[in-house]
């Protein structure tokens, strides 16, 4: 049977079974859209190449136990490599949870993806803000002003791609936080796994530096290798 007499087949087959046809088209439709979904996280973490500087210095540390490897960290062992490593230029935390924030003035409120990190965050990755500055370690000192810096999608949705929005004021899950910078378009950190959507708000981790003496507080490590040292 050629391919043509069998589709005009299946067909006619399909058009006396509605409801199987139905069924059939849906169970398709949902095949494709997973495997189209997979293979975008696929293509944008293992296929296509990060887009950051001197990607290939970037590493994800680990710890080693003696029930296998950890991806998390708690905050003291942080310090301790941060302050005590000889092969890693920079050191940074990113926290585990929460992984968004509650952004509620001018506009309605909203949920936008978040994350907390260390001051050297965005010099592992070696981006810098177009407006404004970059974290600082006085912003990781307890106490400290709370600050944020916004991504550049939420800055031209949310506040119009207003050049003054620098040192402006806003209300971060109920709380005044200062800009102090926008990161430049199409940056993305798609951050820990239980985010669907790319990084909006980043704000300085001192919340969780406070809780240092905290062994069960838990962050993710990003470090930027020394150009002298070889990555494996």
């Amino acid at each position: 049977m050629s391919p043509i007499r069998a589709a005009r087949y299946a067909f006619r087959q399909l058009a006396r079974s509605p409801a199987f046809a139905v069924a059939t088209i849906l169970t398709i439709s949902l095949g494709v859209g997973a495997s189209t979904a997979i293979f975008g996280v696929v293509n944008s973490v293992l296929i296509r190449p990060l887009s950051y500087p001197h990607a290939e210095r970037i590493v994800q540390t680990q710890k080693v136990t003696t029930t296998g490897l950890s991806y998390t960290a708690s905050i003291p062992l942080f310090l301790y490599w941060r302050d005590h490593s000889r092969t890693l230029q920079h050191l940074a935390a990113y926290s585990v949870l929460p992984v968004g924030f509650n952004l509620a003035e001018r506009a309605m409120p909203e949920r936008i993806p978040g994350l907390r990190v260390s001051a050297d965050f965005f010099r592992v990755l070696g981006v810098a803000p177009h407006l404004g500055r970059n974290f600082t370690k006085e912003d990781d000192e307890p106490g400290s002003q709370r600050v944020a810096i916004l991504g550049e999608s939420l800055w031209h949705r949310r506040y119009n791609d207003d050049r003054e929005i620098v040192g402006k004021s806003i209300r971060i899950d109920g709380e005044p936080y200062t800009v102090i910078g926008v990161l430049p378009r199409g940056f993305q950190f798609l951050g820990t796994m239980p985010m669907s959507s790319a990084v909006e708000i980043w704000t300085r981790s001192n919340e969780l530096m406070q809780q240092t003496l905290a062994v069960w507080s838990m962050c993710f490590l990003l470090a930027g290798v020394r150009t002298n040292v070889i990555a494996t």
